[in-house]
């Protein structure tokens, strides 16, 4: 309370000091004015600005960290590299992502190795398969000429797809190295050398961690291309390996040995070539009516189409026990051939022998035929039926005619029907006397019929 009234004097004094009189706003209402409730409301404004000055100190820290922590993971992001992270990266993103021309240069050089690796790679396979194929054609049992002529194609269309592999590889590699003599001349015009001190001073940390990254990718893919390709020719020796057994099955199926005791000691003789054939045809074939120079010829030419044909089969390079088979057939059918030939030879000589022989009795007969009044005589009378008979030549009978057999000048034996043939005269008794029998020698007389 007593500060109140020392608080009104104050203001008492205040105003006679600084007022003559006692300015009053009739228009304004009088306010009071209080020292607590003023302190109050400025304690007040006071906790706002707190609050504010706070709330904008946390914000600016936060953005502060963020951008902290944003640039540190960018720098782990950009040095932190492992070759696990290009795994599944072919070399040609790679070189689309390369951000220099050395590292352009390097990729292209790479690439060039690798395009000339997978040319000699196809090469070889397709030499391979070629030479494959030549094996084959050996034995599909060609003559020859055919086996030379097929030969020659297969190494011909060999060479033609190897022409168009080197065509097609030899392309991009040409295009790949003019890329990288136009990288080189522009390295050249930028002041870049090759030189690793000139190379350090001109890329940046950046670039510097590219080019460790592209080494170890490179030499990762490098190392499994080369187990790639380190498998992939052990498969191709595999399949050579399998090709060639297969090749030796179906050689042994065509090309057998045989194991039969009875063959084997056939063929384990050296043949020698005989080269069996028949004579030439002799007139005493048809006289004897034995066969026809025309039959005689066709039997020939069937010998001529065997050794043709044999000579076809024996000029394929059959093995194991082929070829000692097929001589053995040729020798045995030139022997039989040859033996054969002289059999007949033999033979007609005998005929002829004995055909001289024979024309001395028929010379016998002609001339008591011509001195007597008989035509004929009986040689063997065994079969009534086919008795065979004598007939002098000057008489031409026919089959049909008739004839008496009678012995002495006057006794009538019998009669016959005569049946000319090639070979002899055939007669049959159509009439025999009681008590009669016809004998050898008996004459014959012919009925002439006017």
């Amino acid at each position: 309370m007593d500060n109140d009234n020392k608080i009104s004097q104050i203001v008492n004094q205040a105003k006679s000091s600084f007022l003559k009189g006692e300015v009053v706003d009739s228009a304004r209402e009088v306010l009071e004015y209080s020292l607590e409730k003023e302190f109050s409301k400025s304690k007040k404004n006071r906790r706002v600005l707190i609050v504010w000055a706070i709330l904008i100190f946390l914000v600016l820290m936060g953005g502060a960290a963020f951008f902290t922590v944003y640039m540190i993971q960018q720098k782990q992001t950009n040095v932190n590299v492992d070759i696990t992270d290009f795994e599944d990266l072919k070399l040609t993103e790679l070189l689309k992502s390369a951000s220099t021309d050395k590292s352009r240069i390097t990729f292209l050089e790479q690439d060039i190795k690798q395009l000339v690796f997978q040319k000699n790679q196809e090469a070889e396979q397709i030499n391979g398969q070629t030479e494959q194929l030549i094996q084959i054609a050996k034995q599909k049992g060609l003559s020859k000429p055919e086996e030379a002529a097929e030969i020659a194609m297969l190494q011909k269309q060999g060479a033609a797809k190897i022409a168009s592999i080197n065509q097609k590889y030899d392309s991009k590699i040409s295009m790949k190295k003019e890329e990288i003599g136009d990288l080189k001349a522009s390295l050249k015009e930028k002041g870049e050398s090759g030189d690793v001190s000139q190379e350090s001073g001109a890329y940046s940390e950046y670039e510097k961690i590219f080019e460790i990254r592209l080494e170890k990718t490179k030499l990762y893919y490098e190392a499994k291309i080369k187990e790639l390709n380190k498998q992939n020719l052990k498969d191709i020796a595999q399949m050579q390996k399998l090709n060639q057994e297969l090749i030796k099955v179906l050689i042994l199926k065509y090309n057998p040995n045989f194991k039969e005791d009875a063959v084997k000691a056939l063929i384990a003789v050296k043949y020698s070539t005989v080269g069996g054939t028949l004579g030439e045809y002799n007139a005493l074939l048809a006289k004897e009516n034995i066969i026809s120079k025309d039959d005689f010829d066709a039997m020939k030419m069937k010998a001529a189409n065997f050794t043709t044909v044999f000579s076809r089969i024996y000029s394929i390079p059959y093995t194991n026990s082929v070829p000692s088979a097929l001589a053995g057939i040729k020798y045995f059918h030139d022997s039989a051939l040859k033996d054969y030939d002289a059999l007949w030879q033999k033979a007609l000589k005998i005929v002829e022998k004995k055909n001289k022989l024979i024309d001395t009795y028929e010379y016998a007969f002609e001339y008591y035929t011509k001195i007597g009044r008989e035509t004929g005589y009986i040689l063997d009378p065994r079969d009534p039926k086919k008795m065979v008979v004598y007939i002098n030549k000057a008489y031409l009978i026919k089959k049909g005619d008739t004839a008496i057999v009678f012995r002495n000048d006057d006794e009538y034996i019998g009669k016959i029907k005569l049946d000319p043939q090639a070979d002899a005269v055939i007669a049959e008794v159509i009439e025999l006397a009681e008590g009669e029998k016809i004998l050898p020698l008996d004459r014959i007389l012919i009925n002439i019929k006017q």
